[in-house]
């Protein structure tokens, strides 16, 4: 995993956040790193943290959906 991505850098950003009980900054930091993503990887990472801010089990579904979408484009 490439630390100096920026999209990676949000996401961890948003991990420390989470973990220090900053939930509304991780969300944003989240959907940060979503709106950056180039790229299908980039997409994949961000769709999964982004998933975990969702207020319905539906809606975290279909980001984990989205971020299996992205994973399988990979390659």
């Amino acid at each position: 995993m490439d630390t100096s991505n920026p999209v990676i850098q949000l996401c961890m950003a948003g991990a420390r956040a989470e973990f220090e009980h900053r939930l509304d900054e991780a969300r944003q930091l989240y959907l940060q790193a979503w709106e950056a993503h180039t790229d299908d990887y980039e997409a994949c990472i961000a769709a999964h943290y982004v998933a975990r801010f969702q207020d319905t089990a539906e809606a975290s579904l279909r980001w984990n959906q989205l971020a299996l979408e992205h994973a399988e484009a990979v390659g």
